[in-house]
Protein backbone atom coordinates (compact mmCIF):
# COMPACT_ATOMS: atom_id res chain seq x y z
CA UNK A 1 0.00 0.00 0.00
CA UNK A 2 1.47 3.43 -0.62
CA UNK A 3 2.38 5.90 2.17
CA UNK A 4 -0.77 8.15 1.32
CA UNK A 5 -2.78 5.41 2.48
CA UNK A 6 -2.34 4.68 5.72
CA UNK A 7 -0.82 6.92 8.89
CA UNK A 8 2.82 6.22 8.66
CA UNK A 9 5.50 6.56 6.28
CA UNK A 10 7.51 4.49 4.15
CA UNK A 11 10.33 3.73 6.11
CA UNK A 12 10.26 3.70 9.86
CA UNK A 13 11.81 2.98 13.14
CA UNK A 14 9.80 0.70 15.69
CA UNK A 15 9.46 3.33 18.27
CA UNK A 16 7.85 5.37 15.77
CA UNK A 17 4.85 3.02 14.83
CA UNK A 18 2.72 2.00 17.34
CA UNK A 19 1.92 -1.92 16.89
CA UNK A 20 -1.61 -1.42 16.56
CA UNK A 21 -1.40 0.79 13.95
CA UNK A 22 0.59 -1.83 12.09
CA UNK A 23 -2.20 -4.34 12.59
CA UNK A 24 -4.46 -1.90 11.82
CA UNK A 25 -3.22 -1.96 7.97
CA UNK A 26 -2.81 -5.46 7.60
CA UNK A 27 -4.20 -7.15 4.61
CA UNK A 28 -3.87 -10.45 3.17
CA UNK A 29 -5.34 -13.12 1.04
CA UNK A 30 -6.87 -16.71 2.49
CA UNK A 31 -6.55 -19.27 -0.25
CA UNK A 32 -8.56 -22.04 0.27
CA UNK A 33 -7.39 -25.78 -1.44
CA UNK A 34 -10.76 -27.43 -2.75
CA UNK A 35 -9.90 -31.22 -2.47
CA UNK A 36 -8.55 -32.77 -5.32
CA UNK A 37 -8.62 -36.55 -6.98
CA UNK A 38 -5.27 -37.68 -5.19
CA UNK A 39 -7.51 -36.58 -1.89
CA UNK A 40 -10.91 -38.02 -2.99
CA UNK A 41 -9.13 -41.44 -4.03
CA UNK A 42 -7.00 -41.34 -0.37
CA UNK A 43 -9.77 -40.87 1.32
CA UNK A 44 -11.74 -43.24 -0.14
CA UNK A 45 -8.73 -45.97 0.29
CA UNK A 46 -8.86 -45.46 4.02
CA UNK A 47 -12.41 -46.49 3.96
CA UNK A 48 -11.20 -49.58 2.27
CA UNK A 49 -10.63 -51.75 5.20
CA UNK A 50 -13.93 -51.05 6.41
CA UNK A 51 -15.95 -51.83 3.55
CA UNK A 52 -13.83 -54.81 2.68
CA UNK A 53 -14.94 -56.13 6.06
CA UNK A 54 -18.48 -54.74 6.03
CA UNK A 55 -19.09 -56.78 2.73
CA UNK A 56 -17.36 -60.18 4.42
CA UNK A 57 -19.38 -60.17 7.15
CA UNK A 58 -22.45 -59.35 4.89
CA UNK A 59 -21.45 -62.46 2.97
CA UNK A 60 -20.85 -64.21 6.08
CA UNK A 61 -24.27 -63.47 7.23
CA UNK A 62 -26.18 -64.36 4.38
CA UNK A 63 -24.25 -67.42 4.03
CA UNK A 64 -25.39 -68.78 7.49
CA UNK A 65 -28.84 -67.77 6.98
CA UNK A 66 -29.68 -68.66 3.69
CA UNK A 67 -27.72 -71.60 4.57
CA UNK A 68 -25.65 -71.40 0.84
CA UNK A 69 -21.90 -71.84 1.80
CA UNK A 70 -19.20 -69.57 0.21
CA UNK A 71 -15.62 -71.56 -0.29
CA UNK A 72 -12.61 -69.37 1.38
CA UNK A 73 -11.37 -69.12 -1.92
CA UNK A 74 -14.66 -67.57 -3.39
CA UNK A 75 -14.01 -65.02 -0.52
CA UNK A 76 -10.56 -64.55 -1.98
CA UNK A 77 -11.29 -63.72 -5.08
CA UNK A 78 -14.18 -61.38 -3.73
CA UNK A 79 -11.61 -59.65 -1.75
CA UNK A 80 -9.62 -59.14 -4.45
CA UNK A 81 -11.96 -57.87 -6.88
CA UNK A 82 -13.10 -55.06 -3.91
CA UNK A 83 -9.36 -54.42 -3.33
CA UNK A 84 -8.92 -54.09 -7.35
CA UNK A 85 -11.87 -51.10 -7.16
CA UNK A 86 -9.62 -48.84 -5.40
CA UNK A 87 -6.82 -49.42 -7.85
CA UNK A 88 -9.34 -48.79 -10.82
CA UNK A 89 -10.51 -45.65 -9.15
CA UNK A 90 -6.90 -44.37 -9.07
CA UNK A 91 -5.87 -45.03 -12.29
CA UNK A 92 -8.79 -44.17 -14.00
CA UNK A 93 -9.06 -41.16 -12.07
CA UNK A 94 -5.49 -39.57 -13.24
CA UNK A 95 -7.24 -39.46 -17.12
CA UNK A 96 -11.11 -38.76 -16.36
CA UNK A 97 -12.80 -37.07 -14.09
CA UNK A 98 -13.32 -38.36 -10.46
CA UNK A 99 -16.83 -38.75 -10.77
CA UNK A 100 -16.69 -40.13 -13.87
CA UNK A 101 -13.91 -42.44 -12.94
CA UNK A 102 -15.60 -43.66 -9.58
CA UNK A 103 -18.60 -44.26 -11.61
CA UNK A 104 -16.81 -46.52 -13.94
CA UNK A 105 -15.00 -48.62 -11.42
CA UNK A 106 -17.85 -49.04 -9.24
CA UNK A 107 -20.22 -50.05 -11.81
CA UNK A 108 -17.19 -52.74 -13.13
CA UNK A 109 -17.41 -53.58 -9.64
CA UNK A 110 -20.85 -54.03 -8.76
CA UNK A 111 -21.38 -55.63 -12.09
CA UNK A 112 -18.40 -58.37 -11.41
CA UNK A 113 -19.53 -59.52 -8.22
CA UNK A 114 -23.20 -59.47 -9.18
CA UNK A 115 -22.44 -62.11 -12.10
CA UNK A 116 -20.05 -64.28 -9.95
CA UNK A 117 -21.70 -64.20 -6.72
CA UNK A 118 -25.34 -65.14 -9.01
CA UNK A 119 -22.86 -68.23 -10.63
CA UNK A 120 -21.23 -69.23 -6.85
CA UNK A 121 -24.67 -69.58 -5.68
CA UNK A 122 -26.81 -71.00 -8.48
CA UNK A 123 -29.45 -68.24 -8.54
CA UNK A 124 -29.49 -65.07 -10.81
CA UNK A 125 -32.21 -63.62 -8.16
CA UNK A 126 -29.32 -63.64 -4.88
CA UNK A 127 -26.18 -62.03 -7.49
CA UNK A 128 -29.34 -59.14 -8.33
CA UNK A 129 -29.70 -58.82 -4.52
CA UNK A 130 -25.62 -58.76 -4.18
CA UNK A 131 -25.35 -56.39 -7.14
CA UNK A 132 -28.11 -54.00 -5.80
CA UNK A 133 -26.29 -54.36 -2.25
CA UNK A 134 -22.60 -53.77 -3.34
CA UNK A 135 -24.51 -50.34 -5.26
CA UNK A 136 -25.71 -48.94 -2.10
CA UNK A 137 -22.54 -49.83 -0.55
CA UNK A 138 -20.08 -47.95 -3.16
CA UNK A 139 -22.93 -44.95 -3.40
CA UNK A 140 -22.63 -44.57 0.21
CA UNK A 141 -18.46 -44.42 0.05
CA UNK A 142 -18.97 -41.82 -2.55
CA UNK A 143 -20.78 -40.02 -0.40
CA UNK A 144 -18.27 -39.74 2.29
CA UNK A 145 -15.90 -39.50 0.19
CA UNK A 146 -16.98 -36.05 -1.43
CA UNK A 147 -18.35 -34.87 1.87
CA UNK A 148 -15.73 -32.61 3.92
CA UNK A 149 -17.91 -31.13 6.73
CA UNK A 150 -19.83 -34.35 7.92
CA UNK A 151 -18.26 -37.31 6.64
CA UNK A 152 -17.42 -38.41 10.26
CA UNK A 153 -20.69 -37.91 11.56
CA UNK A 154 -22.19 -40.03 8.21
CA UNK A 155 -19.74 -42.80 8.30
CA UNK A 156 -20.51 -42.89 12.58
CA UNK A 157 -24.19 -43.38 11.67
CA UNK A 158 -23.84 -45.81 8.89
CA UNK A 159 -21.38 -48.20 10.71
CA UNK A 160 -23.74 -48.19 13.69
CA UNK A 161 -26.74 -48.69 11.33
CA UNK A 162 -24.70 -51.50 9.50
CA UNK A 163 -23.86 -52.93 12.96
CA UNK A 164 -27.48 -53.09 14.37
CA UNK A 165 -29.08 -54.35 11.30
CA UNK A 166 -25.90 -57.50 10.89
CA UNK A 167 -26.55 -58.49 15.12
CA UNK A 168 -30.36 -57.99 14.31
CA UNK A 169 -30.55 -60.24 11.62
CA UNK A 170 -28.23 -62.77 13.39
CA UNK A 171 -29.50 -62.40 16.78
CA UNK A 172 -30.81 -65.61 16.19
CA UNK A 173 -28.51 -68.32 14.74
CA UNK A 174 -26.71 -70.60 17.11
CA UNK A 175 -23.05 -69.44 16.47
CA UNK A 176 -22.16 -72.70 18.18
CA UNK A 177 -23.41 -75.00 15.71
CA UNK A 178 -21.09 -73.08 13.23
CA UNK A 179 -18.28 -74.40 14.80
CA UNK A 180 -19.63 -78.14 14.92
CA UNK A 181 -20.24 -77.91 19.22
CA UNK A 182 -23.48 -78.67 20.70
CA UNK A 183 -23.45 -76.28 23.87
CA UNK A 184 -26.73 -75.65 25.66
CA UNK A 185 -27.69 -72.47 26.58
CA UNK A 186 -26.91 -73.07 30.29
CA UNK A 187 -23.10 -74.24 29.88
CA UNK A 188 -22.87 -70.70 27.02
CA UNK A 189 -23.47 -68.53 30.21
Amino acid sequence: MLELNRSYAQAFSEEEVNESVLDQSAFGVGLYQAVDVYQRSERAVKYALLFIALTFLTFFAWEQITRNPLHPLQYLMIGMALSIFYLLLIALSEHISFAAAYLSAAVALVALIGVYVAGALRSALRGGVAGVAMSGVYALLYALVLSEDYALLLGAIVLFVALAAVMLVTRRIDWYRLGGQTVSRTDAV
